[in-house]
């Protein structure tokens, strides 16, 4: 890689010092496209409208200018929702208040601006003890 950048060195130096040499600006680039995420860091690229002229040719532009680019794009953290357990079984009916309970958990909780849990963790319904209070 070392001995690629030398050659590069002395070629453009070369160029520069007889005046020649490609003014890239001289091909605009396209627009960048998409993001190839909506987050999470995508990437986009942009390539440069390249017309091989006689400027092109003679400025050895092949060898100097970089023909695409590419950057992050959208790398905010992507929402990610709430999401609970099932419940697990009901308990013994209670005899004093003549009710049964059922709990979940919260498997993930939301983060980033994803969606919070509303559910309840805890269900309740009435039932006929089997003990007394």
């Amino acid at each position: 890689m070392a001995r690629c950048s030398v050659l590069y060195f002395i070629l453009l130096s070369a160029l520069i010092n007889k005046g020649q040499a490609c003014f890239c600006d001289h091909y605009p680039w396209t627009q960048w496209t998409s993001c190839s995420k909506t987050c999470n860091s995508g990437t986009q690229s942009r390539h440069r409208q390249i017309v091989v002229d006689k400027y092109y040719q003679e400025n050895f532009c092949e060898q100097i200018c970089s023909k695409q680019e590419t950057r992050e794009c959208n790398w905010q953290r992507c929402p990610i929702n709430c999401l609970l357990g099932d419940f697990g079984p009901w308990s013994d009916c209670d005899p004093c208040v003549e009710k049964q309970s059922k709990v979940r958990s919260v498997l993930r909780p939301s983060q980033f601006g994803g969606q919070p849990c509303t559910e309840p963790l805890v269900a309740f319904q009435p039932c006929i003890p089997s003990k007394l209070c």
